[in-house]
């Protein structure tokens, strides 16, 4: 199943954040969304109940030079929100030169997928 995103599910672009959230950074730089999912159009297709049933899971993480080849706690970010998804707002990007990554659709499957054998 393939969802176009809003209110949905998307991969990059700008997220929708609720009110008075800020922006996530480490040391002054602001992370790039890497996905943002609304967990009761993933609820389907987790067939092991292991993520909770609603709310929304957004991804970031610091992709500048600084941060890599290192993932810690310091440069990556998920937030659960499980409030009232209509007080979500759409959030402009932080002034950053080449901050968004492109925006991408998700698809979920209840199917086990790996990532062809040259990515491994």
């Amino acid at each position: 199943m393939s969802l176009s995103w809003h209110w949905g599910l998307q991969a990059r672009g700008l997220p929708d954040l609720p009110p008075g959230l800020e922006w996530p950074a480490y040391e002054g730089r602001p992370f790039k969304l890497l996905a943002q999912i609304r967990l009761a159009d993933v609820a389907p297709y987790d067939l092991a109940h292991e993520l909770p049933p609603t709310g929304m899971l957004s991804f970031f993480l610091d992709s500048s030079p600084e941060a890599y080849p290192y993932i810690s706690k310091e440069n990556q970010r998920v937030i659960y929100y499980d409030g009232d998804l209509s007080q979500l707002r759409r959030r402009s990007a932080p002034a950053a030169e080449n901050f968004r990554f492109t925006p991408r659709t998700l698809t979920f499957s209840s199917r086990l997928m790996l990532p062809p054998s040259r990515f491994l």
